[in-house]
């Protein structure tokens, strides 16, 4: 479940056509900084976690920002 909800909030944050594979690189997904940070926005929003603000810079495909989110709700 969680998978799916950040997946959703990277395409919608994103304006993706589809869900990006697990092993996609998230600076590589035609994403402006701007798009990033409200990515990062909404998953803090939607989870109430706190998460780093190096992550819209930080070379993370998307599984290890599920696995990021998913540590951060343990």
């Amino acid at each position: 479940m969680i998978n799916d909800q950040v997946l959703d909030i990277i395409v919608a944050h994103l304006r993706l056509d589809e869900r990006p594979k697990l092993q996609d690189k998230l600076l590589a997904l035609d994403a402006d900084s701007m798009d990033l940070l409200e990515m990062r926005e909404g998953l803090k929003e939607t989870f109430g976690i706190e998460l780093p603000d190096d992550i819209t810079q930080a070379d993370l495909t998307v599984a290890q920002l599920i696995k990021l989110v998913s540590d951060k709700l343990k």
